[in-house]
């Protein structure tokens, strides 16, 4: 064969091979919450978890394995995930825990959940809609949802009125979708038979991983097959259980094709661990194996975390000039970066090396003279003014005195009453990373790549309270935070619908940053639309705080636009606005949430008020 032959089936291999089309991937979500911290625990949504991932990975799928997250960690999971997925994909999620049933949505329930209101677990629980929509948007050739979280009612445990009393409603998945129920609509799900039933398994799990590893059966089939087995098993014991299935799908989806090669016997292969996303400690209710795995895993994250840290502190005991100092921080980010191990990272520790390599760089720019500032030609500010007692201060805009309707639909927004706010001047924005650095001399914000004109984050109630105090010092103003009444009437800017422009949704894209398009963080402050008073980012970007004290709705609320601090749950205040990592309902004007006044988290933020 000559060379310039060998080179022509070269080519022309090379052209066959490019013109294939890609494999289609297969990916599988997994989640098991057991350990609720206000609601009842379970025992095997762990194992379930657990062996399904272990049972999908067999099958062929990259599994995610979670274990308990909270609401905050299962937004996350379900943005990372679904953000990976490519047109074409085979996907599998398993969810395992307690759900509930509100009105005509399904709600997965995080670990935190601590609702006591159904206007609560719509803000605080993951839909299941949302779930099937963000699957249809990534296109998948086949999405098969697993939800065993047909158990009682959680929320009634300490006498709360929230949901249906039991099991799941039917639920309409979008084309190209499956969605399997442990149990039908009105049914209880079953964690066991009796008390001397020792599967590691609900009973909807066991009877599935146990027909899901025969080749050639059809999801239709096997699905089926599970709902006879499931309902026999429960008959036994004189209950009633039967997995309900909502089918869109289209073709065919086997978990093992409908044919396979026979190959002689092997030893079986030592399988692959799977990690739990949780770091380690988090996790319970693994067997010995998964524990050996565990410690494995443990040890790792010790020894890359000690490694780490030793370099840190070598790079901040290192007493070069500036420009020395910012090189030397560069090779140790750059020494994270390639040997940090997969989902094994110390967000602190790298965010306080960014911030020291940045003020090394400040170091070496040459310091410009402040600007000077003119003083406020009126001490009493004309109706949308925009003044800034300094240079680094927040500008604020001078909001006119009305009157307009509080409250909207749901029970912690009743009853709607009439407020008198006064003229008072509120923040154009948010406070951004650069104006909280300029009074406090730091920046706690965990998206500091964002940059200095972004919302500051990370800051709890106590922290606003004191960035108050300091800038009332730093200029001789008046600073608060805005009362409860003050934020919603800003908010509304005169506008009765559910956001400052009306109750379009398909508008809230132009005004705020919210999961659908903050790619899961904040964004540079008044970058979007408005409102009809000035007001940047009302909606969105990040939750703000405000000084009222929680009250679980507005029976006995002032009317004259004064905070509401007395009664309530003192333990709590309120946020407003909504954030990038929430959904359109929880960025409407009227919409309420609360914290603890010592949290702090990657979405609290605030909005700075003063007194005219």
């Amino acid at each position: 064969m000559t060379a310039n032959f060998r080179r022509l089936l070269l080519s022309l291999a090379t052209a066959l091979f490019a013109a294939l089309p890609a494999q289609a991937a297969r990916q599988a979500l997994v989640i098991g919450n057991d350990n609720y911290t206000s609601v009842p625990k379970l025992q095997k949504a762990g194992n379930d978890a657990t062996a399904m991932a272990r049972e999908l990975k067999a099958a062929g799928f990259a599994v995610q394995l979670h274990r308990d997250l909270n609401y905050r960690s299962m937004v996350r999971t379900v943005e990372t995930f679904t953000a990976g997925i490519k047109g074409g994909d085979e996907v599998v999620v398993f969810f395992a825990g307690h759900g509930v049933q509100i009105k005509n949505g399904a709600y997965l329930l995080p670990t935190d959940i601590e609702a006591t209101s159904e206007s609560e677990v719509e803000k605080t629980a993951y839909e299941l809609n949302a779930l099937t929509e963000k699957l249809s948007e990534a296109k998948a050739a086949f999405s098969l949802v697993m939800v065993d979280a047909c158990r009682d009612n959680p929320l009634k445990a300490k006498g709360r009125s929230v949901g249906n009393t039991r099991g799941l409603s039917a639920v309409e998945p979008p084309k190209g979708q499956m969605v399997v129920y442990s149990a039908s609509k009105g049914q209880q799900a079953l964690d066991r038979l009796s008390d001397k039933d020792a599967n590691p398994n609900s009973v909807f799990t066991r009877e599935f991983i146990a027909r899901m590893k025969r080749p050639g059966v059809r999801i239709e089939d096997l699905v089926r097959e599970v709902q006879d087995a499931v309902e026999a098993l429960a008959g036994t014991v004189q209950h009633e259980q039967r997995p309900a299935l909502y089918n869109e799908a289209r073709g065919n989806f086997y978990f093992f094709g409908p044919t396979t090669v026979q190959v002689m016997p092997q030893a079986p292969a030592k399988p692959e661990p799977l990690v739990p996303s949780a770091r380690p400690g988090q996790v319970e209710g693994l067997s010995l194996a998964d524990l050996e795995r565990e410690e494995a895993t443990r040890k790792e994250w010790a020894a890359w975390q000690a490694r780490m840290k030793a370099d840190f502190d070598k790079t901040a005991q290192f007493a070069g000039g500036a420009d020395l100092q910012v090189k030397a921080w560069d090779r140790f980010l750059a020494a994270w970066a390639q040997d940090n191990p997969q989902s094994r990272e110390d967000e602190g520790l790298r965010a306080d090396a960014v911030a020291r390599r940045d003020r090394a760089r400040q170091a070496m720019a040459p310091v410009a003279a402040p600007p000077t500032v003119a003083p406020i030609a009126s001490t009493k500010p004309t109706i949308g003014q925009v003044i800034k007692d300094c240079a680094d201060c927040p500008e604020m805009i001078a909001i006119p005195a009305g009157s307009f309707e509080m409250g909207a639909e749901f029970a912690d927004e009743q009853p709607r009453h009439q407020v008198q706010v006064p003229a008072f001047l509120l923040g154009r924005t948010e406070v951004t990373q650069g104006q909280w650095q300029a009074v406090m001399g730091s920046n706690p914000s965990y998206f500091k790549a964002c940059g200095l004109d972004c919302p500051v984050e990370n800051v709890s109630w106590n922290d606003a309270q004191d960035f108050a105090r300091r800038l009332s010092q730093k200029t001789g103003k008046t600073y608060r935070l805005p009362s409860e009444a003050e934020w919603e009437y800003a908010a509304r800017a005169g506008s009765r619908g559910k956001w400052s422009f009306g109750d379009d949704e398909s508008q809230l894209v132009a005004y705020a940053w919210f999961d659908s398009n903050s790619v899961s963080a904040t964004h540079p402050v008044a970058q979007k639309r408005p409102n009809a008073f000035g007001l940047y980012d009302m909606h969105g970007n990040a939750w703000e705080w405000v000084q009222d004290t929680w009250h679980v709705n507005y029976q006995g609320a002032p009317s004259d636009g004064s905070a509401w601090v007395d009664g309530g749950d003192q333990a709590r205040r309120v946020l407003r606005g909504g954030a990038w990592i929430n959904y359109p309902g929880n960025l409407r004007s009227a919409n309420r949430f609360r914290n603890e006044p010592g949290y702090r988290d990657n979405y609290t933020g605030l909005r700075i008020a003063r007194t005219n």
